[in-house]
């Protein structure tokens, strides 16, 4: 079965924002870093379960959190039917997301619930 990707809102910011603070250093690595990621994040259309349940996985009743590690980032998304809904890319560094940052904003085919 192929699956198809969405982005949410954060999802896409984050992006930006990560790829400007490459770019501030060398806009070559960020387009590169960019294409890199999504091409990654494009894969999920196949076999997403493959991916882990993200320790963030309890915030969202009811829906499996899933992470794609890609490099030093973490693709954090959930499977609903036959779409990826991408809600968050951060770096592995950083602490668990907050669910505030696990909502979806462009107003997608998510139930309010997530």
């Amino acid at each position: 079965m192929k699956y198809r990707v969405e982005f949410a809102d954060q999802a896409r910011a984050d992006l930006h924002a990560i790829a400007m603070w490459i770019a501030a250093d060398s806009l070559e690595n960020a387009a590169r870093w960019l294409s890199e990621i999504e091409e990654a994040v494009h894969a999920l259309d196949r076999m997403p379960e493959r991916c882990p349940l993200a320790i963030e996985s309890t915030a969202l009743e009811g829906f499996e959190l899933r992470q794609l590690v890609h490099g030093n980032y973490r693709i954090l998304f959930v499977v609903i039917e036959s779409c990826v809904h991408v809600l968050h890319v951060r770096h592995a560094a950083r602490r668990p997301a907050e669910r505030a940052r696990l909502e979806v904003t462009s107003g997608g085919d998510l139930p309010d619930s997530v």
